[in-house]
């Protein structure tokens, strides 16, 4: 019998890109690193992922025509076929039998009609659920979809599944993470267990070879410069775009100045605000679209100051925590450090959040002398590394005593036999 838990996503984490991905490979390490097994399985969407990126049991959605005239609404699709499709009914099932999990932790919540499915399908209790939510996805896709000029009666559809889902899910777990203390009060009102907060936190940073600092200081004449780091996630793009690009990002001097990182950087260039002045942009942005972690952390450690130019969003953001752990000047909005207040009185930080305000502070952040912090204040921006975010919380306390009082009861023979003949036959 297993002691462990049996995790559910929608995207893989062999290797971890986006900041979803790094908070589920976060937490997987940490119930090892306290003895409790972690096995974690996905729905994904197929165009989206390679191979190469893909777990033992990780399996496609199956096409889905739900709401098609809808973009960026994968995640919603698949929790649509979850409550109609066989196939994923028994993929579900056979996870269960091979791992005998005492809980059931949901990556978010869009796999949560495949699990209450099961559990009412197969007349059981058990295992429990943990649901580990990362935002409010309702008020999230619904923000996110007015982004990319979805007409209102479906980001009000999107918005209201979602919620459904997500109340649904409040309901019938034994324990909830969230990621800041606004979204445990809205979680904790649709629900009767407990809810505690785990901030999204960043890995230790990877040990880099001397070259990339020196190729860094070459590309950027030895000068300071900032740094901007998002995946192709809109709200990232829409944000650089909005605070850094209105009217050019002139505020910046005529040479390589700011170094922009990830998915975003692609979006951001190929976008009409940077073609509009697409010359005097390309001397003072450089674009950095595919970097691994060494590459990136080199650059962290080489940068000047760090920009967040987040503007809508649910959730905290693991990119002000990779700010705060670099120790350099930060220029911030009020809403990139949601989860963060705490660290609001770190040395070097501005919040601003219009453009001209927001261009100002780049600009003074660049010219000012190279932060300098004590050891006390470092030891405190430590405390978002992954390992110690999860050390201080309730996590290790909650789960244990949610899994020594759980007693596996796998699904009686006769009901899951019927369920696997109905596969079979579908």
């Amino acid at each position: 019998m297993s002691d462990g838990i049996l995790a559910l996503g929608t995207y893989p984490i062999v290797n971890a890109i986006h900041g979803g991905q790094r908070r589920v490979r976060a937490i997987q390490k940490y119930y090892e690193s306290i003895g409790i097994r972690y096995d974690y399985a996905c729905i994904y969407e197929p165009k989206a992922y390679l191979p190469s990126d893909l777990g033992t049991h990780d399996i496609p959605c199956p096409k889905s025509h739900f709401m098609r005239q809808v973009p960026q609404i994968g995640d919603l699709r698949t929790a649509y076929e979850c409550q109609k499709s066989l196939e994923l009914l028994s993929w579900l099932g056979n996870l269960i039998r091979e791992f005998r999990p005492r809980a059931i932790q949901l990556e978010q919540p869009f796999l949560g009609p495949l699990v209450l499915r099961y559990l009412q399908e197969t007349g059981s209790s058990h295992p429990k659920i943990i649901y580990s939510s990362h935002n409010i996805e309702s008020a999230l896709k619904r923000d996110l979809l007015g982004k990319v000029e979805v007409e209102q009666a479906d980001r009000q559809a999107v918005h209201d599944s979602i919620m459904s889902i997500e109340t649904e899910l409040c309901r019938h777990s034994s324990l909830i993470i969230s990621c800041t203390d606004h979204d445990a009060s809205w979680l904790r009102r649709h629900s009767g267990c407990p809810a505690i907060v785990i901030p999204n936190g960043v890995d230790r940073p990877v040990q880099s070879e001397p070259w990339m600092a020196a190729q860094i200081r070459d590309m950027f004449g030895g000068e300071p410069f900032l740094l901007c780091v998002g995946s192709s996630h809109i709200p990232n793009i829409q944000g650089f775009i909005d605070l850094l690009l209105t009217d050019g990002a002139y505020f910046l001097p005529s040479r390589h100045a700011l170094a922009l990182c990830g998915g975003m950087a692609t979006e951001v260039v190929q976008s009409g605000a940077y073609g509009r002045y697409s010359a005097g942009h390309s001397r003072r942005i450089v674009p950095f679209p595919k970097l691994n972690d060494a590459m990136l952390d080199a650059l962290k450690a080489s940068c000047h100051g760090i920009l967040l130019p987040i503007l809508t969003g649910g959730g905290s953001n693991l990119k002000t925590a990779e700010a705060i752990a670099a120790g350099c000047h930060i220029v911030g909005t009020p809403k990139s450090f949601r989860g963060f207040s705490e660290y609001e009185g770190i040395s070097g930080l501005t919040l601003a959040d219009d453009p001209c305000s927001f261009r100002a502070a780049a600009a003074k952040a660049l010219s000012a002398p190279a932060l300098q912090i004590d050891r006390s204040e470092k030891d405190f921006r430590e405390r978002v590394y992954w390992d110690a975010a999860l050390a201080r919380s309730d996590l290790k306390y909650n789960v244990e005593g949610l899994l020594g009082a759980t007693h596996h009861q796998p699904a009686p023979r006769r009901e899951w036999a019927q369920l696997r003949r109905a596969a079979r036959s579908a």
